[in-house]
């Protein structure tokens, strides 16, 4: 029936969208698929901008009008539309339910004409009603809503008559107070002013009706006013935020508190191959986190899982973040005064917290076999139950326990999760609670007598004096488990922050298994190459471009700022954890090109293009088109090449393609016409030979020799150059288009590059009129 009724309707809210002015009664005979239909009716009228009436009939309906059976709005229809819906709702033959027995018969019902007069009488009376009712509500919406609006504005006006008078009030305080001292530096001046601001509002709010006593507005105190105006009545607690000054912003005043504490983050790394990019943001908003707060940034190598290493692979780690321009304070090859900093060499402090654990009774031995743990997952993914250790030797006595290790069997040490909840505070998550029946005995030490992630990482984050961890949500579960171990062993907990995934296009998780994720494949230089003879292929992309778009991978700066290009000594300035997203990130390819691009084209600014600069940009970029240059029988080594062309030449070649190349290797293809005779057999030489060549380019490409040629040594610049360009096409009644491109044809081959007269200035008059020659063999003829 719903789907007959809709089609209906549908037909219907057509009919009206043309202009009909007619209204729908849908004549309903059963009660329950009355209030089940009711909702979808006026949700379609809301929709389709007009009005259905709903008539309810539970008796004949001869008796309609003595019954006054209406319920819902109502209007006239023509009589096909009323026809139409009693032939819809006519019960078929053989129906046994209420609403079919008691439909309107239409067609056995004698008196067609009564019907017909009942029901027109039926619908007049529920229109008129029902025009009434919705006038009236129209009339009460909009006094409600003008209501509303003085409300809000009165309100408005009271926030900003306090506000200016809480400012006054706070600065008379402060200038009665003489403790600031004028030799501190500007930093600590603007804490310690920040703090006695906050200070006074606090004092303030506890008893406030010193002041708010003399603060009126239309004749009423502000007491008297918030008394009236339950919104701002509801502010009262929250004056200090709210009436703090509006020049400290949330993320500057985060700052400046962490600024007057010790911050020291780290990034600690397990040697097991390449840096992932998940890696580099995790370390890269660390070294930032610290640097924004005046803070330390700490490598650590967590090493303590034998099975997984790959050899050079720490080599390979410190590298990359070095190469990204992301350096300790402290680490394996700086030193500190918490080394060492790799955890293989810190195994007795390890075996030492283990011990205070047993001994508290917050860890114990466990001497179950890998054979006994592999069956009991089995077992419990069989039933259906989760996979957690059973704690079959938390009951062992302490006698059995010393004979079992005395007789040298192996065993780990496991932690004792106790009953209840731990609720950890994220700086992006705010709280998140966790019950510890889901949480599993985790191993500690192995049986090898190297411990587990979890006792070191907390071990050393402690010991080295670690404030504020931030790293990867997949280490959100495993918190619990280490703010119960900071609690059993007697710590202070640092303070969390858990970043968003990184994820695919397609929004699944990013994972090492896939390509391009390592920072080593996008590389100028890949150390990987020496290390492990691996696929590493050097996409090209920059340092600054690369650690640009790992910075956006879930921050982004103030509110209101809509840069995207920023350079590492920005991101040190403006990177603040607040603006943090918790939400996962997607790693789109395109926009790190986009963004390398923007940074390729700072390589050649003018004020960093010192002989240095110069040499390191070449030679960077010489390595990445070697393969390209072997091909055409130059020299591939960059000493060579440099060598043959001189700096300033391969300089000015590469200067002129920047704003077209996103990654370093494009520079090849670009830059080849300046080093070697263009390819016409290419593709697009190949195309653009069929476009533009025709038995008249010989003589349109001597008119541009000729005026080539007649151009003195000063006049061989760029301009000059276009201007004897264009003077060509204009004697010979051509578009510019068809000049260029012939002449770009045979210098370049390509249809792409720099301008036509950067390019014939660079390539010199000899090289490009001997190109230009060969068009006299080459042309269609």
């Amino acid at each position: 029936m719903v789907l007959r009724v809709s089609k209906c309707l549908k037909e219907y809210t057509s009919a009206r969208r043309s202009g009909s002015a007619h209204q729908m009664v849908l004549l309903i005979d059963d009660n329950f698929q009355y209030r089940s239909l009711r909702k979808r009716f006026f949700h379609l009228a809301t929709k389709a901008k007009c009005g259905f009436g709903l008539v309810y009939v539970n008796t004949p309906i001869t008796t309609c009008r003595e019954r006054n059976a209406v319920r819902g709005d109502s209007a006239r229809v023509p009589d096909e539309v009323f026809e139409r819906m009693v032939t819809v709702f006519e019960a078929p033959n053989g129906c046994q339910t209420s609403w079919e027995v008691n439909t309107w018969e239409v067609k056995q019902m004698e008196d067609a004409a009564n019907i017909e007069e009942a029901m027109n009488a039926l619908i007049q009376q529920a229109s008129r009603e029902g025009k009434k009712r919705r006038l009236a509500q129209m009339d009460a919406q909009r006094k409600a809503a003008q209501q509303h609006r003085d409300r809000l504005s009165t309100q408005q006006s009271v926030l900003h008559l306090v506000d200016l008078q809480l400012r006054q009030w706070i600065s008379t305080q402060l200038q009665d107070e003489n403790t600031l001292t004028s030799g501190l530096p500007k930093s600590q001046l603007a804490f310690q002013l920040n703090q006695r601001k906050k200070s006074y509002l606090a004092s303030m709010i506890q008893s406030y009706s010193n002041i708010v006593d003399s603060i009126h507005v239309q004749g009423k105190s502000i007491k008297e006013v918030f008394m009236l105006l339950p919104r701002l009545r509801h502010r009262v607690p929250r004056w200090p935020s709210l009436f703090t000054l509006r020049s400290c912003s949330s993320r500057t005043n985060n700052n400046d508190t962490l600024r007057s504490t010790n911050v020291r983050v780290r990034y600690a790394p397990s040697p097991t191959g390449f840096l992932h990019l998940g890696g580099l943001r995790t370390a890269l908003f660390n070294y930032l986190f610290a640097k924004s707060c005046g803070g330390q940034f700490i490598l650590r190598i967590e090493d303590t899982d034998k099975t997984r290493q790959v050899e050079g692979s720490v080599e390979a780690l410190v590298d990359s973040l070095k190469w990204c321009g992301v350096e300790e304070d402290e680490g394996p090859n700086l030193g500190g005064p918490y080394g060492p900093y790799i955890q293989s060499q810190r195994l007795p402090i390890y075996q030492e917290a283990a011990k205070k654990l047993i001994e508290s009774g917050h860890a114990y031995r466990c001497f179950c076999t890998s054979e006994r743990l592999q069956k009991l997952r089995e077992s419990q993914t069989r039933h259906g139950e989760a996979t957690m250790y059973d704690r079959a030797c938390l009951g062992l006595d302490e006698k059995e326990v010393e004979e079992r290790v005395a007789r040298g069997e192996p065993y780990t040490i496991r932690l004792k999760i106790p009953d209840g909840k731990t609720a950890v505070k994220d700086m992006l998550r705010g709280y998140v609670q966790f019950d510890h029946g889901g949480i599993d005995d985790q191993v500690l030490m192995k049986s090898d007598g190297y411990p587990t992630y979890h006792l070191a990482n907390v071990v050393d984050d402690h010991a080295m004096r670690i404030s504020h961890v931030i790293r990867g949500e997949e280490w959100l579960p495993s918190t619990p488990k280490h703010v119960i171990l900071y609690k059993a062993l007697g710590y202070e907990a640092p303070t969390w922050a858990h970043l968003g995934l990184l994820l695919n296009e397609d929004r699944t998780k990013l994972s090492k298994r896939q390509g391009d994720v390592a920072v080593e494949d996008f590389r100028t230089t890949s150390i990987l190459t020496l290390h492990f003879n691996s696929r590493a292929q050097d996409k090209g992309f920059i340092p600054s471009g690369l650690v640009n778009f790992v910075a956006l991978l879930g921050w982004n700066p103030a509110d209101g700022n809509n840069q995207e290009i920023f350079a590492m000594k920005e991101l040190e300035k403006l990177f603040s954890i607040d603006h943090v997203n918790k939400a996962g990130s997607v790693v789109n390819v395109d926009r790190l090109r986009w963004i390398n691009s923007r940074h390729v084209r700072t390589l050649f600014a003018e004020e960093v293009a010192s002989d240095e600069h110069k040499l390191a940009v070449v030679n960077d970029v010489l390595l990445m088109i070697s393969s390209d240059l072997e091909e055409v029988g130059l020299p591939s080594t960059p000493a060579d090449v440099v060598e043959k062309f001189g700096l300033d030449y391969i300089w000015r070649a590469m200067y002129l393609m920047k704003e077209r190349v996103s990654v370093l290797p494009e520079f090849g293809l670009l830059c080849m016409p300046f080093f070697t005779n263009p390819d016409l057999s290419s593709s697009v030489a190949q195309d653009m030979k069929i476009m533009y060549i025709d038995e008249s380019t010989a003589d349109l490409v001597a008119d541009v020799c000729s005026n080539l040629c007649n151009l003195s040594d000063e006049e061989f610049t760029p301009d000059h150059i276009t201007k004897s360009i264009k003077a060509v096409a204009k004697n010979r009644k051509l578009g510019l288009k068809k000049v260029l491109m012939p002449v770009r044809y045979y210098l370049t081959g390509m249809d792409v590059g720099a301008g036509l007269g950067d390019t014939i200035e660079l390539l010199g008059l000899e090289t490009v009129l001997r190109r230009l020659k060969f068009s006299e063999v080459t042309c269609i003829t």
